[in-house]
């Protein structure tokens, strides 16, 4: 019901039931417990009016990155920066564009612009004036590097080489 107008509050559960809350007095569908289970026997919780996701304690983001030709007549690359993780991935996530095989020839670096909740993305338009590439006689990929370098998986950074044009004659 209540949110930021930037969608920069902190994720938490939905429900808060009253001002005495803690996480076992209230179910996640807003129903109350016939028996309630003592908050601070609990394990990972002992946390009186504070909330949290339970069984997310060791959540981490997972960035990843896909990359495709912005098709509208401009020599641009769109790279989309998604978290695939449990928590958000904060803002300023370096992205970087290369031509090549991998270790490719860097095109340009990027930042995120916002946090990434949990299944969010952020597409961020890359300007490429390399001949090969406008005539995919080079692919390109990107980079994805989390800002405080904290992720649950970091092999999967790499998006697959991609042409770097629309022209369907030269793909």
């Amino acid at each position: 019901v209540f949110g930021s107008k930037n969608n920069d509050w902190v994720r938490t559960r939905r429900v808060w039931n009253q001002h005495a809350y803690h996480v076992t007095n209230v179910e996640e569908d807003g129903t109350i417990p016939a028996v309630e289970l003592p908050n601070w026997t609990q394990p990972g919780l002992n946390n009186f009016r504070q909330n949290k996701q339970p069984g997310l304690e060791f959540a981490a983001p997972d960035a990843i990155v896909s990359v495709r030709p912005a098709c509208d007549g401009q020599s641009r690359v769109l790279v989309e920066a998604r978290n695939v993780g449990q928590s958000s991935l904060p803002a300023g996530a370096k992205v970087s564009l290369f031509k090549g095989d991998a270790p490719g020839a860097l095109l340009a670096d990027q930042n995120t612009t916002r946090i990434l909740y949990p299944g969010q993305a952020e597409v961020l338009a890359f300007e490429v004036n390399d001949p090969d590439v406008q005539g995919n006689k080079q692919k390109v990929y990107a980079v994805i590097a989390a800002p405080d370098g904290k992720e649950c998986r970091t092999d999967n950074n790499t998006s697959p080489l991609t042409a770097g044009s629309c022209d369907p004659q030269i793909q």
